[in-house]
């Protein structure tokens, strides 16, 4: 080897090569730090550490050029953080730029199901027939059900989500209130029992349990349930007021009307302790007193119909048709107004089982 091709491997090594891989890696370390932040923001993602992935897209978004899978990733993460208008200009940006829409129908169906949940449900029943399994679909399908009062396909969902996660204490506790609410208090006290097994300090559980073992007119069982409610919690009116309940329905008026006092003196404005109380005085036909409490109810909750019906009724026995037929009046326009919003519930498509 002659001295000058020497020199010039010398030169090569100490001069051009580290030259040449400067420029490469100057040019490729925004696209290395790209890949890296993405990895990074997916991960996040996956470990629903929301505040880390909005970090790291954030900088994504800002140093660089708008990528339809960085878009697609910035509007799930905007959507589990409550702003939905973020995410809906994250989504339309993504598949503008070329994100399948197959891909961008569950971002979607979800994002829909928080601004008109009747009009989600075709997009999220086709997303779960792909992926039987998705909890979050399920999540947006179980409470949009639940919301709008449609309770056997609400019960249905929790059910098939608990086939998925059967030690979800929660999904449980929802199922229960589902159930209850759909008049069947045998089946939600089986799961408020399960609730409870897991967590027996868990003040609602209980408390909603004893009002199911009332509605099956298990009274002793209910007591039990509700002093145990008043030891959890001596701050809350809710359990006097169901004791107070179990008062009236072994007859005793008396104590029935103090324990209503008692929650009255702890919260002054609680409805149930307030129908309680005007419910014992139009039994003792306490008329005056009846009125008075009803028309605080009226004057709280202007749209409780069970205060308007309760009033009327207490001024038709009083002798007063006008004031009797105004409230009667008021309970039917409410009335109405619910039979309205109940039929077009009923016309919501539903999904299949």
């Amino acid at each position: 080897m002659t001295r000058r091709v020497y020199n010039l491997i010398i030169l090569a090594t100490v001069i051009i090569v580290p030259t040449l891989v400067g420029v490469w890696w100057w040019h490729y370390l925004p696209v290395y730090q790209r890949r890296e932040y993405f990895v990074q923001a997916e991960r996040a993602l996956v470990a629903d550490d929301l505040g880390k992935a909005d970090e790291v897209l954030h900088k994504l978004l800002a140093d660089g050029p708008k990528d339809q899978r960085t878009l697609f990733l910035y509007a799930q993460v905007s959507r589990k953080k409550g702003r939905i208008a973020e995410a809906w200009t994250a989504l339309h940006q993504a598949v503008q730029l070329g994100l399948p829409e197959s891909e961008g129908l569950r971002e979607y169906a979800l994002l829909e199901s928080r601004q008109d949940f009747p009009l989600a449900i075709n997009a999220l029943g086709r997303v779960l027939e792909e992926h039987p399994e998705d909890t979050e679909v399920l999540k947006a399908l179980a409470e949009g059900f639940a919301a709008n009062r449609r309770w056997l396909e609400a019960e249905r969902t929790y059910s098939r989500w608990l086939e998925i996660q059967p030690a979800r204490t929660d999904l449980h506790m929802e199922r229960a209130k589902v159930l209850l609410e759909a008049g069947r208090a045998d089946q939600a006290a089986d799961e408020f029992q399960e609730v409870l097994r897991g967590s027996p300090h868990d003040y609602q559980a209980r408390l909603l349990l004893a009002q199911c073992l009332m509605n099956d007119f298990k009274i002793e069982e209910a007591e039990a349930e509700l002093k145990e409610c008043r030891r959890l919690r001596t701050s809350s009116s809710d359990p006097l007021v169901g004791l107070a309940s179990c008062a009236a329905e072994r007859g005793d008026c008396e104590k029935a009307q103090a324990l209503a006092k008692d929650a009255l003196a702890l919260d002054p404005n609680s409805p149930l302790a307030l129908h309680m109380q005007g419910s014992l005085f139009l039994c003792t036909h306490k008329l005056d007193l009846a009125i008075g409490v009803y028309e605080k109810i009226a004057r709280l909750f202007p749209r409780d119909k069970q205060g308007h019906l309760s009033l009327a009724r207490a001024y038709s026995l009083k002798g007063d048709s006008r004031l009797a037929k105004k409230h009667e009046e008021l309970f039917q326009h409410l009335d109405h107004q619910d039979d309205q919003r109940a039929r077009e519930t009923r016309r919501m498509p539903s999904v299949s089982k």
